[in-house]
């Protein structure tokens, strides 16, 4: 079985898209702009995962 970026996004909290700077958080893709205003919202959560999940809660993303 072969397995890809499409069939694991799903399952895995943070995927990076290195081509265009942008993500799939938890199989949603999030834009590089997203996540520079994520990161720009929440500069005082330790890691960009964290600030992911307190933007989505917030409906920001």
């Amino acid at each position: 079985m072969e397995i890809t970026q499409a069939s694991t996004n799903e399952h895995l909290p943070l995927v990076w898209n290195l081509d265009d700077g942008s993500a799939s958080y938890f199989g949603q893709k999030v834009s590089a702009e997203q996540i520079a205003s994520v990161r720009e919202a929440y500069p005082r959560m330790p890691t960009l995962l964290e600030a992911l999940s307190e933007a989505k809660y917030m409906g920001l993303i």
